[in-house]
């Protein structure tokens, strides 16, 4: 599995310190799996492709697929043409995104400020 988030999304103050410290720490016990990799993409990017929408791109019995997340519903894209362009989106987020040790590093300094 391959996540990229928004910086914005772990840094947002939604609950209590309690609540933000649990998050970041099982971030970070995902983030340590090795079928696992987790990137950030900073602030400091500035606008891309990622704070236009959250998606998923999925692969079940060798069938791509998208599922594009809305408030309320989502949508199950399987256009092979569609899926491609969500793949070059991810891939396009992926180039503003830290590099996996930075974006852990980054998730442990959070965790940390919270202490």
């Amino acid at each position: 599995m391959w996540v990229i988030l928004d910086e914005n999304v772990i840094t947002a103050k939604i609950g209590s310190s309690e609540v933000m410290r649990a998050q970041l720490v099982r971030l970070l016990e995902l983030a340590e799996q090795p079928n696992i990799s987790v990137r950030v993409a900073p602030q400091s990017a500035g606008e891309h492709m990622g704070r236009d929408g959250s998606f998923k791109i999925m692969t079940v019995d060798g069938a791509d697929s998208a599922y594009i997340e809305a408030a309320g519903e989502g949508r199950l894209v399987q256009d092979a043409t569609d899926v491609r362009s969500y793949r070059a989106r991810f891939d396009r987020i992926g180039d503003v995104a830290l590099p996996v040790r930075a974006s852990i590093a980054l998730i442990r300094q959070l965790l940390e400020d919270l202490a």
